[in-house]
C-alpha cells in the first residue's frame, strides 16, 4: 500500500487539478512556478512523453511543496517508474487486473479511470473507492456523472 498522502487528501486540497504534457524538460520548471504562484499545488504530468518521468523528478526537487502525479499510467511498470520519480499518486485511464493489484503494493495511491457502471463495479470489487470518469465527455460528462450518483457514492 502507499506510504505518502491519501489520495483523498490530496485531490481534497485541490480546486483544479491541470492535466499537463511536458514536451521539453526545460518547459516543467517554469510551467510548475507558474502554477504553483497561482495556487495550484497539486499537478498531473502524463506520461505521454519521453520527458515526462524526468520533468517529474525536476519539479519534486525544485518544489517541495507540489503534489506532482503522474498521469496516463497504464501498466505496472509505468506505476512503479511514477513512484520512483518523485510522484505523490498516479491516474490511469483504465483498470486492468495487473494494474490493480500493482496498485496494492504500489509506493503511491492510483486513480483508476473507469467509464461505465460496470467498469466502476469492477474496479471497487478490487479496493478502489475513488474513481476517474474517463473520457468524461465521451462518457456523458455531468449528465452521466449525476446518473452514476444513484448506484455509487
Amino acid at each position: 500500500m502507499s506510504q505518502g498522502p491519501s489520495l483523498e487528501s490530496i485531490l481534497q486540497t485541490t480546486p483544479v487539478l491541470p492535466v499537463i504534457a511536458i514536451d521539453r524538460v526545460d518547459q516543467a520548471l517554469p510551467l510548475a512556478a507558474a502554477l504553483l504562484e497561482g495556487g495550484i499545488f497539486t499537478l498531473e504530468i502524463t506520461l505521454r512523453t519521453p520527458v515526462a518521468l524526468e520533468a517529474i523528478r525536476l519539479i519534486t526537487r525544485a518544489f517541495p511543496e507540489a503534489r506532482v502525479g503522474a498521469g496516463t499510467v497504464t501498466t505496472p511498470g509505468a506505476l512503479h517508474l511514477a513512484a520512483e520519480a518523485g510522484a505523490c499518486f498516479a491516474v490511469s485511464p483504465g483498470l486492468t487486473w495487473a494494474l490493480a493489484e500493482a496498485a496494492n503494493v504500489a509506493a503511491i495511491p492510483l486513480l483508476p479511470g473507469v467509464m461505465t457502471p460496470t467498469d466502476a463495479m469492477a474496479a471497487m470489487d478490487v479496493g478502489f473507492q475513488l474513481l476517474k470518469l474517463f473520457p468524461a465527455e465521451q462518457a456523458g460528462g455531468i449528465p452521466m456523472l449525476k446518473a452514476l450518483a444513484g448506484p455509487f457514492k
